[in-house]
């Protein structure tokens, strides 16, 4: 008996039942173990295109024990207005259509698994990717250049291309993105199909319908728009052609039927026109060397002016850097020394921002192609680099920060006098003001001879506008 009881308790007699258990343990517990080691707690996107109209295509990490694929997207980057679409089975790729052409999206994903119990887990939310959706033929829409840019016959940079100036117009066609780097657009320009590169945070395309506002968000006064807004008129509105032997006037030089301007007539018509409503009228001179001074305005047939010239800054040793573009601002005038005479300085520009100037020049800078410039000289406008920025010289400000008008409503005192069409108050426009006609003296000013004269406004609702010699007695 007491052998049998040592016996019973000897260690060895219960190795088959331990074996036994340790192998039950292992055909059961492993398998949990390796199913729960599947579970994913953040899946990755793998790939994000949109290569159909309207829609995007999300691919994930392939995944065990999937049931189902929830797709989260948005156009707020903080997903405010966020969208869920649901997939059923095994998947982890999925098509989200329905959306808006050429907007971009900002997507996530989560999936669906379910384990050996039939518990139903979702995973935590992936890292977000951005992507512009192609938009359909339907959705062509017209554009134009903010800056001046290279377009490509393929979606590569190293292919084939052509330069586009500032403000050219052309259509998109499609967008889209693989990455959060940037964007390549299908455009297409004089009929045939290329590819422009938009990195991220930049802005190169500017809609139709702001297509005459694309320039103003550079200006901070109202003296600055109306300078820039005339030199853009004549440059989208003019026929125009460079003759270096035509004179600023009032009424412009015409050749086969093109107005004809040099650069500085460009200029010196331009605020001209501009600033006769401010100042005391004057006429800007068109010789290059005086309009660069600094000092006063040089005022032919005039002796003074309120304007003062201002040099914001000059070429140095560095010539014009990007500091230096800084620090312009629009209806600022940059001179230069080009290479094809001695002058000291021959050629004047207007700044109108983004780097780029307004200008007429003796072979317009137009859009580059096969066939070599599209253009034979006029106004034009130009990015600040190349042989700008080597043959800068100075920047001027004539254009100050404030300016008012004189507007003094005044009755003629004798029985009648003449408007005249001139500043010089020599030649009639055709009015005679008689005693008691209300006008408005919007400046007067002292010609070169001594005599004081007003540039007034009279008629109905003050809309005609002339000069009028002022002697002792004609208003009150």
């Amino acid at each position: 008996m007491k052998s049998a009881i040592a016996e019973k308790g000897r260690p060895e007699r219960f190795l088959p039942l331990v074996m036994a258990l340790i192998v039950l343990f292992f055909c059961t517990a492993v398998p949990a173990a390796v199913h729960a080691s599947s579970f994913v707690e953040k899946p990755l996107i793998e790939d994000l295109t949109s290569d159909d109209p309207d829609s995007f295509t999300v691919t994930t990490g392939s995944y065990q024990n999937v049931t189902g694929l929830q797709v989260k997207y948005a156009l707020e980057s903080d997903f405010s207005d966020e969208v869920v679409a649901s997939f059923d089975g095994n998947v982890h790729k999925a098509t989200v259509t329905g959306l808006k052409g050429g907007s971009k999206y900002y997507v996530r994903v989560s999936v669906e698994q379910t384990d050996s119990d039939g518990e139903i887990n979702y995973s935590g939310w992936s890292d977000w990717r951005s992507i512009v959706v192609t938009r359909s033929e339907a959705g062509k829409t017209q554009y134009t250049t903010l800056v001046t840019t290279n377009i490509y016959k393929e979606k590569d940079a190293s292919s084939k291309s052509i330069t586009l100036w500032f403000n050219t117009e052309l259509t998109v066609v499609s967008s889209s993105t693989n990455s959060d780097e940037g964007t390549w657009y299908e455009v297409l320009y004089k009929g045939d199909t290329y590819y422009m590169w938009v990195a991220r945070g930049e802005k190169k395309l500017s809609s139709e319908n702001a297509i005459q506002e694309s320039y103003l968000p550079y200006c901070t006064t109202g003296l600055q728009e109306e300078v820039v807004e005339k030199a853009f008129d004549i440059y989208d509105n003019w026929n125009t052609s460079y003759d270096f032997s035509t004179k600023y006037s009032k009424t412009l030089k015409k050749k086969n039927g093109r107005y004809c301007l040099h650069c500085s007539g460009f200029i010196s018509y331009i605020f001209n026109e501009v600033l006769c409503g401010y100042a005391p009228p004057f006429e800007l001179t068109s010789d290059l060397k005086a309009m660069s001074t600094a000092g006063n305005l040089i005022n032919k047939g005039f002796k003074s002016s309120t304007i003062d010239k201002k040099v914001v800054c000059t070429a140095g040793k560095s010539g014009l850097t990007n500091a230096k573009i800084k620090k312009l601002k629009p209806g600022d005038l940059l001179f230069f020394k080009m290479s094809f005479d001695n002058r000291a300085i021959n050629h004047v520009a207007i700044y109108i921002g983004n780097g780029q100037v307004i200008q007429s020049t003796r072979v317009s800078i137009g859009t580059y192609s096969d066939e070599g410039l599209d253009s034979d000289g006029g106004v034009c406008i130009a990015p600040l680099n190349g042989m700008y920025k080597d043959n800068f010289k100075k920047a001027v400000r004539i254009l100050p920060d404030k300016v008012k008008a004189a507007n003094k409503k005044m009755k003629v005192k004798v029985k009648a006098t003449n408007v005249s069409s001139n500043r010089n108050c020599t030649k009639s426009n055709g009015t005679t003001l008689h005693k008691g006609d209300k006008v408005k003296v919007l400046y007067t000013y002292v010609t070169a001879g001594g005599k004081k004269n007003a540039y007034i406004a009279y008629g109905k609702n003050y809309k005609k506008h002339g000069y009028l010699y002022l002697y002792k007695k004609k208003l009150k």
